[in-house]
């Protein structure tokens, strides 16, 4: 499960139970979004792991010993990758004591741990991805840990350890970073049996129905954005961004009043600016051309800035929550698009590219100036490209490059950056020379999506409409299909 608390991914309290054929257990409750809520997290000696809370707003993850996957927010489950992966193995790896074992995930940068060894160690994952480091307590156990490559550098620090059964469990799981910090208190006592038979994904169950006509009601904004209007609860709120650069749906703040949908919670919101903090809402329908879903979790916020930044009255963005149980066709050259069920579309035999769902965005391999790495692919991104400030820093993007000031922003607020032309951008098998770039300062320490070092950047409108976008979350491919074949 991803330590994100942008997100709010984080691993989340439960109290600790007892060993049941050869899993250990650790049952209690978790503070979720300012909601307490039941939760489970359940590991064995071989670093499988499982977390689960089941409250109003479910959180799910696991590891299988070679899948990892998240349901989070009653999404389907879908594989994660990259950092997301590494964590949930950390996570398992840390819980049962196999991150010192020579033959364990990881492979520790002196070599197995000795008695009296150092009060921190470096590893990396033995598959070959980057690693970070572990802080030991005078006993050797573990009291933090950290991905280098990790958003924001941020920590989980482990706690009051203790003896339950045959094993030791931290009684205290503290993580912070994202935007915010997640606590998490034990109780080794009180415990039921566990009633999680496997560490494997769950068979998706929060799919879309799908019913009409899969061609939506598309507006351009000034800006270039594609617009959409959804039914909340029946009833039609405005127009939506759609933006596959969004990690959740959101509802305008104004927009949720005025149909009387309740607000609860808190969830630290993310963007290239930094962190908003922001209520959740959960009507009991929401509808876009011929998909719906039921009790949809989403993101509340004022979007009258951005409205006004895009010359309308915005209801909404349209993000993962949607995006993740269908299949859409986007052409942004023509202001289309058209949605399907994964489970009957029908490609004509045009051929699919690999995807990568990261971070509840879609992403694809490719390269920036024959530089191999991760690319967003975000419709609600103007330029061309935004490249991350570890990704500029790397490859030294601005040295002897000219270029000039500019300022990006989303929520959480504006930041400065650079503009530039790279010599070439490449992805799904297309590569464009001489390409207008917004660049992060390479020294931008600051919060915000252009400082991960999962992605490369975020290829936007400029780029995506050069053909039509087909994307399938469900099974993780896409295609750019030439707009000529429609």
């Amino acid at each position: 499960m991803t330590w994100s608390v942008r997100a709010a991914l984080a691993m989340l309290g439960a109290a600790v139970s007892a060993i049941a054929h050869g899993q250990v257990v650790l049952q209690g409750d978790a503070q979720v979004f300012g909601l307490a809520s039941p939760a489970t997290i359940a590991f064995d000696a071989t670093g499988r792991v499982v977390t689960h809370v089941a409250g109003r707003v479910r959180l799910r993850s696991g590891f299988d010993g070679t899948r990892a996957w998240s349901d989070d927010l009653g999404t389907p489950p879908r594989t994660l990758h990259l950092r997301e992966r590494d964590e949930v193995r950390l996570l398992g790896a840390v819980l049962s004591g196999t991150w010192d074992d020579p033959h364990g995930p990881l492979v520790l940068a002196d070599g197995p741990l000795a008695e009296g060894g150092p009060a921190e160690v470096a590893f990396t994952f033995r598959d070959g991805r980057p690693g970070g480091t572990i802080s030991l307590d005078a006993s050797g156990r573990p009291v933090a840990m950290r991905l280098d490559a990790a958003q924001e550098r941020g920590e989980t620090r482990l706690s009051e350890w203790t003896r339950v059964g045959e094993v030791w469990a931290p009684m205290v799981v503290e993580r912070s970073g994202g935007g915010g910090s997640v606590v998490m208190r034990f109780k080794p006592d009180g415990a039921t049996r566990p009633d999680l038979s496997s560490f494997a994904a769950p068979e998706p169950t929060a799919r879309a129905a799908f019913e009409g006509d899969a061609r939506l009601e598309v507006k351009r904004a000034k800006t270039g954005h594609l617009l959409v209007k959804p039914r909340i609860d029946g009833r039609e709120v405005g127009w939506f961004i759609f933006d596959t650069g969004a990690g959740a749906t959101v509802l305008d703040k104004a927009t949720a009043s005025e149909l009387g949908v309740e607000q609860f919670g808190s969830i630290p919101v993310g963007g290239i600016g930094g962190y908003v903090t922001s209520p959740l809402s959960m009507p009991k329908a929401f509808t876009l051309g011929p998909a719906t879903i039921h009790s949809p979790v989403l993101i509340t916020l004022d979007l009258a800035p951005i409205g006004a930044a895009i010359g309308e009255d915005l209801a909404g963005i349209v993000g993962y929550d949607l995006l993740s149980r269908v299949i859409s066709e986007i052409d942004l050259a023509r202001a289309r698009i058209s949605l399907h069920d994964p489970r009957a579309f029908d490609a004509g035999g045009a051929e699919w590219s690999p995807l990568i769902v990261y971070e509840r965005h879609p992403c694809v391999k490719g390269a920036i100036e024959g530089h191999e790495g991760i690319l967003k692919l975000d419709t609600g991104a103007n330029p061309a490209i935004m490249v991350t400030a570890p990704t500029v820093r790397r490859l030294g993007l601005l040295d002897g490059r000219e270029t000039s000031p500019t300022r990006i922003g989303g929520s959480g607020g504006f930041r400065e950056a650079a503009k530039g032309v790279l010599r070439s951008v490449s992805f799904a098998g297309t590569e464009v020379k001489d390409v207008q770039a917004v660049m992060a300062l390479p020294d931008d320490e600051g919060m915000g999506a252009l400082r991960d070092d999962g992605t490369m950047g975020s290829l936007g409108g400029p780029l995506l409409r050069r053909g039509v976008l087909v994307l399938d979350y469900l099974h993780e491919r896409m295609m750019l299909r030439p707009a000529s074949a429609e």
